[in-house]
């Protein structure tokens, strides 16, 4: 217990020392305040006008929140496991920090133990952060009192170290059993969570046809879900024991918050008696994986991808097949890309089942905008998660880059096309897929066409520029450098470049399609207005971050 206290008392130095570093720079304090503090409120405000409208729903809006909640948690059931996989790899097994705790006199219960604590921090953060706006909304419509906060506290808890404890017993008894390198793991916990992906998809789309009737409509859907009412499932514990709060029934709660905790402290127990035969075995295996083998001149599809730059000079090929191969080398990257352009494709995909949109050009126009803004907002955190580090990551060959023929401004001019190039095409894909299957004017899928374009050149341009203005070339941790200032000011500067750009294109068609306003004429002349205004916030935001980042380059010294 000395020992796990040791590295506690150490962690709580280190994220001291961390704050200390920001205790001079009160502006980069108050920024990262102001828009946390704006993103929770206005997530807020979202959910409760969600809340308010559900509620407006004749006789069954308590059926629908009933369900929705279901779903939620259910969902996040298995977005947090799948994450917990991947957390628990690289937590339990990384290189620096890891070996020299197994180099010390320490228990391997001790260490696992603190990893463990690790792994729930990160895979929970993100649940409880978007859960606080969400619940506080749903609290403050049905005028709850502030003891359901402290049952959601109660919930919460045993609920996030349960699939916390399922993610690392899985990576823990996979590394163990088989000598698998890192992104065998990834890919093992990829399959392991998409058997859920694959059922929701399959239920989608074996909908039976939807009737007219509202209230038939609803029951048919929700009774086609019935996995997310499963009496076994840890999500339909929490969901449950909140709603016997709210009917009152106290009793049957106690139940179900002793359920979660009994198969809590369960697992956590099995974890550490595992931990102690585990651990350093399955620690062994993996890094008994790593070892040398001879390099392979068959063909691969990273070749094949890479062969299409073939045209391109030496240097810049070879720049380009090197960014390209670390890019799927590291499955944490491509892997949460998919995840997010995989969703929002099943998503686009779906909409030919909705045929009620030929019916009124409105409801095209407000689903192709509302699509596109989501994929501008998915791209903007894609691309500072990935984008921004780019340069910093170059940090410790960068003077290999200094010996060579190539200068710093060629490397951030290809890492700025190589980057355009990827973002244009997919979410160009997936926007014309969206216009080809609500059967939009030629108009809309021109201006959905322009967009795409001027968002993947100004999302990029910001991510490359502003990475390379405020490098970290001392970490090789990308997501620590994106969670310094600039990876702040990149990604808020992202977000207000896609709601100006998305209410800019919105003011012609809605003061046309939905109020009524405007005529034919003054609906065109109003379109070019704002595809003027937008190429313009455009060329700025991708001259003055590109502009910059070259003479910060230029005066670099190493």
């Amino acid at each position: 217990m000395s020992s796990f206290l040791k590295l506690l008392r150490l962690r709580l130095r280190i994220l001291r020392n961390l704050l200390l570093r920001y205790k001079g720079s009160w502006f980069k304090v108050l920024v990262i305040f102001f828009f946390s503090l704006s993103f929770l409120l206005g997530m807020f405000f979202l959910f409760r006008e969600g809340f308010q409208f559900i509620k407006t729903i004749p006789l069954i809006s308590d059926l629908v929140i009933n369900r929705l909640f279901y779903f939620l948690f259910l969902f996040t059931f298995f977005l947090m496991l799948f994450s917990s996989v991947l957390t628990s790899y690289s937590t339990f097994f990384s290189q620096g920090e890891t070996d020299l705790l197994v180099s010390l006199p320490i228990s391997f219960r001790v260490i696992f133990t603190h990893k463990f604590l690790e792994i729930a921090f990160y895979t929970s953060w993100s649940f409880i952060f978007l859960g606080i706006p969400f619940f506080s909304a749903y609290a403050v419509i049905n005028h709850l009192p502030a003891s359901f906060y402290v049952v959601m506290v109660i919930l919460v808890i045993p609920f996030v170290l349960l699939t916390s404890e399922l993610g690392a017993l899985f990576t823990l008894l996979l590394s163990r059993v088989m000598a698998l390198k890192g992104w065998r793991i990834y890919i093992a916990g990829l399959l392991v969570a998409s058997i859920p992906i694959f059922y929701f998809l399959y239920k989608i789309f074996s909908l039976p046809p939807i009737p007219s009737d509202l209230f038939t409509m609803v029951r048919k859907v929700f009774s086609h879900f019935q996995l997310s009412q499963h009496t076994y499932l840890p999500s339909y514990w929490v969901a449950k024991g909140l709603f016997l709060f709210l009917q009152g029934e106290t009793g049957k709660m106690n139940k179900y918050i002793l359920l979660l905790y009994s198969f809590s402290f369960l697992l956590s127990g099995l974890l550490l008696l595992l931990s102690e035969f585990l651990y350093f075995p399955a620690f062994s295996n993996v890094r008994g994986s790593l070892r040398e083998k001879r390099i392979s001149r068959k063909f691969s599809p990273l070749n094949l991808l890479t062969s299409f730059f073939s045209f391109l000079p030496g240097k810049y090929r070879a720049l380009v097949q090197k960014d390209i191969k670390n890019f799927f080398r590291d499955p944490r990257q491509w892997s949460q890309f998919l995840i997010f352009f995989g969703i929002l494709a099943v998503y686009i995909i779906n909409l030919r089942s909705y045929r009620y949109f030929a019916v009124t050009p409105s409801f095209k126009m407000m689903i192709s905008l509302v699509n596109i803004a989501a994929m501008g907002f998915i791209l903007s955190t894609l691309t500072t998660r990935f984008m921004f580090p780019q340069m910093s990551l170059e940090g410790k060959r960068i003077w290999i880059i200094k010996l060579s023929s190539l200068t710093l401004r060629e490397v951030l001019w290809e890492k700025f096309y190589l980057t355009f190039a990827f973002c244009f095409l997919v979410v160009a894909l997936l926007s014309n897929l969206t216009n080809v299957l609500l059967q939009v004017s030629p108009l809309l899928y021109l201006v959905g066409n322009i967009l795409v374009l001027c968002m993947s050149l100004s999302l990029t341009s910001l991510s490359v520029g502003l990475g390379a203005v405020f490098p970290d070339f001392s970490s090789d941790n990308p997501a620590r450098i994106v969670s310094g200032f600039g990876g702040t000011v990149n990604f808020i500067l992202g977000i207000i470049y896609v709601l100006l750009v998305v209410s800019l294109i919105s003011i012609p068609f809605s003061l046309r399609y939905i109020l009524m306003k405007i005529n034919d004429r003054v609906f065109i002349v109003l379109v070019k207005i704002a595809i003027t205004w937008i190429s313009g916030i455009t060329f700025f935001s991708v001259f003055f971050p590109l502009r910059y980042a070259c003479r910060k380059l230029e005066k670099l010294e190493i």
